[in-house]
Order: C-alpha cells, then sequence, then structure tokens
C-alpha cells in the first residue's frame, strides 16, 4: 500500500516546471529567430528547452514519492496505473479535439485522408512518437511527443521501483553514471540513425534518448532518500552549480560542440539533489504559493500553448501585424497570453476534472496529487 506518511514537499521544484514549460513555448514560437538575438534572449528560447529535464523530473518524483510497495502488486499498480490516467489524459484528450478541430477547419493539409486518421488515432493513443512519419503529422499539439514517451516510462517504472528499491548507495551511484553515459550517447546515435530516413526534427522525439533521464532522476531521488540532511550551504551549492549548468547552453552561447544531453541532464541530478536535500532541512525554505500555482499550470501551458498561437498568429496576421516568428512585440503578446490562458484552464479545467476523476469512496489524503509533482 501507499505510504501513509507523506515526504516533505521538496522546494523549487514547481516553479522550474513553469519555466521549463515557458522555455518550451517560447522555443517553438521564439526560437525561430533566436540566432538573431543576444544571448540572455538565446537562453530563454532555447537553453531552457530541456526534455531531459521533464523526463529526469518524472523519475525522481515518482521514486520520491511511492516505495516499492505501493506498485508490488497487480491491485496496487492497476490503482498507481489509474492515478496517472486521471493526471494527464482527460486534459490532454481535451486539448488534442480542440487542435484538431483547428486543423481541420483553418489548415492546409497535404496529408491523405488516411494519414490524417492514422495520425490522429495514434495521437490519442499516444503512441505517435514510436512512428515517426506521425510524430509531426497531422500538424497538431506538436509538443505532445513528449507524453507519448512518457507513457512508456510510467509502464516500466513499476519494474524499476522494485528491481532498485533496496540497491545500497554505490549501486545506485553506478546506476548514476551509467545512466547519464548512456543519454550522452544516446543522443548522437539517434540522430544520425533517425535524420537520414526521416528528417532533421525527428530524431529528438525517439524515446530511447531519454530512457537514460528517467532512470537518472530515479537513482537521485533513491540516493535522497538515502542521504541524512546535509548542511544548507552543500545543499544550495549544488543548487546553484545546477542551475548554471541546466539553464546555460553553452554550445549555443560560445558555439562550442557539445553532447547535447550531457550538460543539462548533469545540471538537472544536481538541481533535484540539491532541492532533495533542502527539503531535509530543520526549516526548509518554502516556496511562494503564487510560484506554486504557476508551476501547477504548467502542464496546461504545454498542451495548449500550440493551439494559442496558431490562433494569435492569424489574429496578428489579418491585422496586418508581424507573425510571432517575426516580430518580439508579437511574441511577447503570445506569451502573456498564453501564460493568462494556461492559468485559467488550471484553475477552472484541469482541477475540476481531477477532482471529479479521482472522487471516490476509496480515496484518502495519500491519493492527492503531490505538490511537486511531475506532469
Amino acid at each position: 500500500m501507499i505510504e501513509k506518511n507523506r515526504r516533505p514537499d521538496i522546494p523549487f521544484i514547481t516553479p522550474l516546471r513553469f519555466l521549463l514549460a515557458f522555455g518550451v513555448m517560447m522555443n517553438h514560437f521564439g526560437g525561430y529567430v533566436s540566432k538573431n538575438y543576444p544571448p540572455l534572449f538565446r537562453i530563454l528560447c532555447l537553453g531552457m528547452v530541456r526534455q531531459a529535464f521533464f523526463f529526469t523530473l518524472s523519475g525522481f518524483l515518482l521514486f520520491y514519492v511511492f516505495s516499492s510497495d505501493s506498485v508490488s502488486s497487480p491491485k496496487t499498480r492497476m490503482r498507481w496505473y489509474k492515478k496517472r490516467f486521471v493526471r494527464i489524459v482527460p486534459v490532454y484528450y481535451i486539448a488534442l479535439s480542440l487542435a484538431l478541430v483547428h486543423y481541420a477547419l483553418f489548415k492546409k493539409s497535404q496529408l491523405s485522408a488516411l494519414d490524417v486518421i492514422v495520425g490522429s488515432v495514434l495521437r490519442f493513443a499516444g503512441l505517435h512518437s514510436f512512428f515517426p512519419k506521425y510524430v509531426y503529422e497531422p500538424g497538431v499539439l506538436l509538443a505532445s511527443w513528449s507524453l507519448s514517451v512518457e507513457i512508456v516510462f510510467y509502464l516500466i517504472f513499476p519494474f524499476i521501483a522494485r528491481f532498485a528499491w533496496d540497491w545500497n548507495r554505490k549501486r545506485l551511484v553506478a546506476l548514476l553514471l551509467v545512466s547519464i553515459l548512456y543519454s550522452t550517447c544516446a543522443s548522437p546515435i539517434t540522430r544520425n540513425l533517425t535524420e537520414d530516413r526521416f528528417g532533421s526534427s525527428i530524431w529528438y522525439a525517439n524515446g530511447l534518448m531519454y530512457v537514460g533521464c528517467f532512470v537518472t532522476g530515479c537513482a537521485i531521488a533513491r540516493l535522497t532518500n538515502l542521504k541524512e540532511a546535509t548542511s544548507p550551504k552543500s545543499a544550495w551549492t549544488f543548487m546553484g552549480v545546477g542551475a548554471i549548468l541546466f539553464f546555460v547552453d553553452f554550445g549555443i552561447l560560445f558555439h562550442v560542440w557539445l553532447p547535447s544531453l550531457l550538460i543539462p541532464l548533469i545540471g538537472t541530478a544536481f538541481l533535484l539533489y540539491g532541492s532533495g536535500q533542502l527539503s531535509k532541512l530543520p526549516h526548509p525554505p518554502k516556496t511562494p504559493a503564487l510560484l506554486d500555482f504557476l508551476g501547477n499550470s504548467a502542464y496546461c501551458l504545454f498542451l495548449f500553448h500550440g493551439p494559442i498561437g496558431s490562433i494569435c498568429n492569424s489574429v496578428f496576421l489579418r491585422a496586418g501585424q508581424r507573425s510571432i516568428h517575426d516580430s518580439p512585440v508579437s511574441l511577447t503578446i503570445y506569451a502573456i497570453i498564453s501564460v493568462i490562458t494556461s492559468v485559467l484552464l488550471y484553475k477552472y479545467l484541469e482541477l475540476p476534472i481531477r477532482a471529479r476523476f479521482s472522487a471516490g469512496p476509496n480515496s484518502t489524503s495519500a491519493d492527492k496529487p503531490f505538490r511537486a509533482g511531475s506532469r
């Protein structure tokens, strides 16, 4: 059964989710012009966009919150899978349905009717990232490939939890190093295998590249649980070094080649470990409620920024203004609209849906979402 004593909330993780979702949005609509902008803008558009963070965070929080007993039997596994389904799928289906309607009404498709149907079905099934032809076709909710990858991680998590729960610190450190090495090597290998056949924009949607990120998060969480509380100075040092490594894309800023997942993945590991240590302090820092709320709205921002961007672009062009891709002013207006809309959708759509699907005679306080939970 699920542990009755919930672990302490981890400071700053939830706001980071918002920053990363915001970075994904900026990359999709501002990344096209970022090469002509100063370094700070390029960090905002590209340096923050690290899918490694989302997958590593998922592994970290799942392993941090749950014990191996919570997924040890078919009954508890099904309960766990149901909670994941409620957390992700209903809002995703709403966003996907709206995006498909917009696609059918306003976009000129060069796909055959069969390809549109197959691509749409794969999106509803969450399998489109495993079929390179349909990763971006039909062109709706392009970022949703990462949800497709995460579904696989949810499937394998119960077995990872039972496998590594009793490992000691040395074995966990070895697992951590192997996971980081795998992720570093998988990125260029996956790119070489997929780029020539499917195009340059497909390679990073391959789930095999991110398995190491997810396992890295699991290992960091278990190490956090095993480690006694450290000094505040040490915890803040881990946080600071991790933030520098994660948010600053050295390859983009200084035009040097680096394995695309190595630096941000190490930075993510430092951030998560430092945050976990901060949570163990006698008086851990508290995340402001507003930042927590913004962080919790990150999933809606992640899902809906694409359709919102398409609508804003249409409005801007019809009004004789420059598109989001070409104008910093249009991009700023779009970003403000997206954030406000996502906050409203979280409060009046996502929260009520989760409350309705989660309600039941067997619901307990342990079933409530973790404050710093993954998407």
